[in-house]
């Protein structure tokens, strides 16, 4: 089955899955695997509208950030003015640049404070990725 008949006939299947029972959804979920060769998984993913063919594309998926866009800028401010040094590194001086920042730029309100403390390590890698690429620090 082709590529562009599928997704004419997903958003029919998923009409009539969503209609039925239990019993009517198993049959809508055997006749797309015998059908298009998908496993059952699959096949209760697509149906439930939670694959890449479902859904608003310019919806964000997954968990939302615990951090605001002000932590991040923050975190990032610091990050550059601590010569655009390791994770780790970050973490055992914290304070010290909490103060610089407060110094230098502004007072911080407690919950952004909070948000920057609390960045893990694995995080704060993903909120400097964007910025490594520009500056030509990551790979």
């Amino acid at each position: 089955m082709s590529e562009t008949m599928r997704k004419e006939m997903l958003p029919r299947l998923r009409k009539r899955y969503i209609q039925r029972g239990a019993q009517g959804k198993s049959v809508v979920i055997t006749e797309v695997c015998e059908d298009w060769n998908y496993t059952c998984k699959h096949a209760i993913q697509l149906l439930n509208a939670k694959s890449r063919w479902g859904g608003d594309p310019r919806k964000k998926k997954g968990r939302p950030s615990r951090y605001g866009k002000e932590a991040e800028e923050v975190f990032w401010r610091i990050w550059k003015a601590a010569e655009q040094s390791c994770r780790k590194r970050l973490a055992s001086m914290k304070e010290f640049w909490l103060s610089y920042y407060e110094e230098v730029h502004e007072k911080l309100k407690s919950d952004i404070k909070e948000q920057v403390f609390s960045i893990s390590a694995a995080q704060k890698d993903r909120l400097l990725a964007p910025h490594k690429v520009r500056s030509g620090k990551g790979r």
